[in-house]
């Protein structure tokens, strides 16, 4: 088969702190040899000129309906404020089980809500600087061929 321009890992086989799923989001170092050079060349453009800007490979269903699918890579801009109606990137933590998870999902202040299918995570999240805190904005998504 053709090559995609980047190759997902291989499964990570680790117990799942705090009962969560598969993480939602990986980051991505734009010097993993697993990105094809075009790739990288786009990515670092994006990127590029920017304080603080991360690359991000979605790996849920959590925005399928905006538009967003696994593997799809995402730029956010961790200088942006975020306004309603915005993908952002955020950070859920669960401190009775002392764990964290990236997260992405639609701000509507004072919430982040998703468009998927998946009932589980249907549930509105209250951005409330402490267990629900937003990290930055998407700005760009690439969808790997």
């Amino acid at each position: 088969s053709a090559p995609t321009g980047f190759e997902p890992p291989p499964p990570d086989i680790r117990p799942v702190a705090g009962g969560l799923a598969e993480d939602e989001a990986r980051g991505i170092d734009l010097d993993d040899d697993r990105l094809s050079p075009h790739l990288r060349a786009a990515l670092e453009v994006l990127v590029r000129g920017r304080n603080a800007a991360d690359v991000w490979e979605l790996r849920s269903y959590a925005l399928v309906h905006a538009g967003y699918l696994p593997g799809d890579l995402l730029v956010v801009d961790l200088g942006i404020a975020p306004k309603a109606g915005n993908v952002v990137c955020a950070q859920h933590y669960a401190w009775a089980s002392a764990s964290a998870e990236t997260i992405f999902r639609i701000f509507e202040p004072p919430y982040l809500i998703a468009a998927g299918i998946d009932r589980e995570l249907r549930r509105p999240l209250v951005v409330d600087g402490e267990r629900v805190i937003i990290k930055g904005v998407v700005t760009e998504m690439i969808r790997p061929a």
